[in-house]
């Protein structure tokens, strides 16, 4: 693959950052790329025999290998792509993998260096090691399979084009069932994921209508654009269609009068109402909501790889640390 390729395939991934649902939007949780089939912390073992391990930021992701210097950062340090690569388990170690090359004599890969410029690898193979011998096993099946699945990078960027034209047809569809009066609307008090007791005020909304959803905005005003130009404007989402319970939970004291739980496939969500007698009429309407899942979320996938993952959500830009030295 020539340098050209790789630059395009980069130049793509930079203009095609994209905010996604985990069976709901999460506010303040950026996932980069296009739903990653696995992403975590590994450490990278420097050139050479004797080269040091490096703790980075690795999303796996339409087949190919992301690695940052640290978890949000924008830019990548480096950019795989797993075609004609193979994964070997390091038989003198539980936790130690390694990437090598089929064919060519060297990994095709591009280097993002701390002045921007991008560089040709020349690696025969990465070495890698997780944080222990179960999240080795996940990576070595997750990155087989991705490798297995590789296409070329145009082939690839034709069939995410292809997904966004149909996520982007099914999201309006959905905004256009939701822009009738919600069975629900009131100010609550919410908390980011993995920031528990960060309470933050926001206007919400329930639509009952498939998919059911609870919106949540910065501002009343927000909601109303939504709902009368159909434009997105909420912050975020829970989806409905999948979830698992929901009860008043007196454990939690929140910043309002009364909490209640709503526990989905993938997290719970604490809601604090203002009044704590609107916390019961909450969780009656949500109880009632059908459980039929997205559409944008169980849309079939052309590429072969991407058939096991969610799709996207919202474009978003997003902005995040600077870059330090790989």
């Amino acid at each position: 693959m020539s340098p050209e390729i790789l630059e395009a395939l980069y130049a793509s991934v930079q203009a095609n950052e994209i905010k996604m649902n985990d069976s709901d939007m999460v506010e303040s949780e950026i996932v980069t790329f296009m739903a990653p089939a696995r992403s975590g912390w590994l450490s990278k073992q420097g050139a050479g025999a004797f080269g040091g391990w490096k703790r980075h930021w690795f999303v796996l992701a339409d087949s190919c290998l992301y690695y940052f210097a640290k978890q949000g950062d924008k830019d990548p340090r480096c950019i795989i792509p797993l075609d004609n690569c193979g994964v070997n388990v390091m038989k003198t170690s539980d936790t130690t993998f390694s990437i090598y090359s089929r064919g060519a004599a060297h990994i095709k890969s591009v280097k993002v260096m701390p002045n921007g410029v991008m560089e040709q690898g020349e690696h025969k193979q990465f070495m890698l090691r997780a944080p222990n011998a179960e999240e080795r096993d996940m990576w070595v099946r997750s990155l087989s399979d991705d490798a297995a699945a590789g296409a070329d990078p145009a082939e690839r960027f034709q069939t995410e084009l292809a997904q966004k034209r149909e996520a982007a047809a099914t999201r309006s569809a959905v905004l256009e069932a939701h822009r009738a009066e919600p069975a629900m609307a009131s100010w609550m008090y919410k908390t980011p994921k993995g920031k528990p007791g960060k309470w933050k005020r926001r206007f919400c909304t329930l639509h009952l209508s498939t998919p059911a959803r609870i919106y949540y905005f910065k501002s009343e005003n927000d909601a109303k654009l939504m709902q009368t130009s159909g434009a997105w404007k909420a912050k975020g989402f829970v989806e409905l269609g999948g979830v698992k319970a929901v009860a008043v939970d007196a454990t939690i004291k929140g910043p309002g009068g009364k909490t209640f739980m709503v526990e989905t496939q993938t997290r719970t969500w604490p809601f604090s109402t203002e009044r704590a007698e609107a916390a019961d009429t909450w969780v009656t309407k949500v109880r009632s909501a059908p459980r039929v899942p997205s559409a944008l979320l169980s849309q079939p996938s052309p590429h072969p790889a991407a058939r096991r993952r969610k799709t996207l959500t919202l474009p978003v830009r997003c902005v995040h640390p600077g870059r330090s030295k790989p």
